[in-house]
Formats: C-alpha cells, sequence, structure tokens
C-alpha cells in the first residue's frame, strides 16, 4: 500500500468514528433558554452608577453594557425565570471587550429550583482581561444531582479598576453551546 492509500483509509476511519459518535448520541446541542443584546438601558443595573448602555463600542446590534470601574463592583445582566433546563449543566455565552481591565473578570450565576434554596456559582472569565478587541468568553455550570432551574440570575464582577463592555449573553440548557466566532 502506498502513503496516498493509506492517507486515505486513516481519513475514512476517523468520518465513521465521528458517524457512529454522533449517531449513537454524541454530545447534545444545548438549547439557548435565553439572550440579551444589552441593547437598551435595564432595572437590572439601574443601581449600578459605574453601568451604561454605549451605542459605539458595540459588539452587534445598537448597544452594549459598558462599565467603567474605579473599584470592584458587581453589575447583574440578566435574570431569566420560567425557564426548564432539562440537561446536566448550564452555560453562558458572551461576547466582551475590554481596556486595562487588571484582572479577570467573574460570571456569577444564581441558580433557583423549586424545592432548593438558591445556589450561587462563579467562575473566571480567564481570557476578559487587560485590554483584548471583542472576544468570545463561554462559562459552564454544572448542575447538581435533582436540581432543575427554573429562574437564572447571571451579573458580572469586575474586580479590579478597567472598563469592560459586554454584548450579546445568552444562557444555554447544556454544556455544548454553539461557536461564537
Amino acid at each position: 500500500m502506498n502513503d496516498t492509500m493509506i492517507g486515505i483509509m486513516r481519513v475514512a476511519g476517523l468520518m465513521v468514528v465521528a458517524a457512529l459518535t454522533v449517531g449513537c448520541g454524541g454530545a447534545p446541542d444545548a438549547l439557548e433558554v435565553a439572550r440579551s443584546g444589552l441593547d437598551e438601558d435595564s432595572d437590572l443595573w439601574a443601581d449600578v452608577p459605574e453601568a451604561s448602555v454605549d451605542r459605539e463600542r458595540v459588539h452587534e446590534g445598537t448597544g452594549c453594557l459598558y462599565v467603567f470601574a474605579t473599584d470592584r463592583v458587581k453589575v447583574p445582566v440578566m435574570d431569566v425565570s420560567g425557564i426548564s433546563a432539562e440537561s446536566d449543566s448550564l452555560a453562558v455565552t458572551l461576547w466582551a471587550r475590554t481596556e486595562i481591565l487588571q484582572n479577570q473578570a467573574i460570571l456569577e450565576v444564581l441558580i433557583d429550583s423549586e424545592g432548593r434554596d438558591p445556589r450561587l456559582a462563579r467562575t473566571t472569565l480567564t481570557d476578559v482581561r487587560r485590554t483584548t478587541p471583542w472576544s468570545p468568553a463561554t462559562a459552564t455550570f454544572a448542575l447538581l444531582e435533582g436540581e432543575l432551574p427554573n429562574r437564572i440570575r447571571v451579573a458580572l464582577i469586575i474586580p479590579d479598576p478597567g472598563k469592560l463592555w459586554i454584548d450579546d449573553v445568552a444562557v444555554w440548557d447544556g454544556a455544548s453551546t454553539p461557536d461564537m466566532e
């Protein structure tokens, strides 16, 4: 067998494995639960003087959330109720742009489930710091056994001085979110 035939057989073998993975219930696609373009002012961040809508430096649409932090600040960005998540995880996707943000931003999710106390989950957004152009960010949160969220509140914590723009925040039922590029 020559090298060309071996190469073709390897590619064909990989295609069969990929088809079997998808056909046999490989990672299911996530279902979008909620989305906000953050194009308009919101009562969610009305009490946060550092937060406002920026109509000039948007990623997409007519506006985005702009936070000019001079100290640690927490900004609520989404509050979704009446949902029914059915997978074993939730994901939050967003687009972010930063200027002179010293440390990583923190994504906070408060998960309300019927019959349980609300649970707070946090993760750092490792690429949301320093000075960066518009970039996608995704955070996945595992759900506890029997946890069926019916309300989700999403907030961003900016731990130090800096500027942060956020656009197109979405909550997903499942960890396998679509490619944001």
